[in-house]
């Protein structure tokens, strides 16, 4: 059955208005997501909805200088579970902040002040993580002031710039990145038959990624494994698979 149903009206001042982002489902179950205007302030709100019990929760308003003003992107939950976002003004210089919320405890926290000729400024899209755990964005400005690439790290705290737009290779970010995992293939080849008695042989399987290969056996007690070596214990049949850990 497809149905609409309205779950919250936005009324401005108590509970923030201008959703621009996505809402994101936390690993608590919840959803999570930002106003750009609103609240006790009107610099935007970040909010909370219990899909559960049908909670709508204000948990915190935007204010200018300490924690930053009028988000516009979504925010996004790091492997450490915390909640990383961006605000376009406000921060020290008027120009941006990027921030950590801890949906356990709903405290912010202000990590980063934007500097338009330094370090970017003015963040309308999203952060993304990748494997390596650093959380990726862009922003305006820069030493071309055509725009900025930069990375995160949430571990150390650390801002650095990537990449400067300069017109040839791009100008003006004004959305987000995405990340895609790359197709990865391994490449087994048919095992020749062999016979309760033959000694040992080698796999050699092989993974386009470069990474480890682990191979399995759907019977131990017929083919025991060891690292890449194939020991033949009894007579019967046996499915030996080849496997790559990583998710890149």
């Amino acid at each position: 059955e497809n149905r609409y149903t309205k779950k919250f009206d936005f009324n401005g001042a108590l509970t923030g208005a201008g959703p621009q982002g996505n809402m994101l489902q936390a690993s608590n179950g919840k959803l999570y997501g930002m106003t750009s205007y609103g609240g006790l302030n009107d610099k935007g709100t970040l909010i909370e909805y219990d899909i559960a019990n049908d909670l709508f929760t204000k948990r915190l308003d935007f204010d200018g200088s300490t924690n930053g003003a009028n988000p516009y992107g979504s925010l996004t939950q790091s492997s450490n579970g915390k909640l990383y976002g961006m605000t376009v003004f406000g921060g020290l210089n008027g120009q941006g902040t990027l921030f950590e919320f801890d949906p356990t405890t709903n405290n912010l926290s202000k990590k980063f002040n934007f500097s338009i000729n330094t370090t970017g400024a003015f963040p309308y899209g999203n952060l993304v993580q990748s494997s390596n755990g650093k959380l990726y964005g862009m922003a305006a400005g820069g030493s071309e002031s055509r725009g900025v690439l930069f990375e995160y790290n949430p571990s150390s705290n650390q801002y650095t710039i990537k990449s400067e737009f300069n017109g040839s290779n791009g100008a003006y970010p004004g959305a987000s990145l995405l990340f895609t995992k790359n197709i990865q293939t391994i490449t087994f080849s048919s095992l020749p038959l062999k016979s309760y008695g033959d000694g040992d042989f080698s796999l050699t399987a092989s993974a386009s990624s470069g990474l480890a290969i682990q191979y399995t056996s759907s019977d131990p007690s017929i083919a025991l494994i060891t690292g890449n070596s194939v020991s033949i214990l009894a007579a019967g049949s046996v499915i030996i698979t080849a496997s790559q850990s990583g998710n890149d």
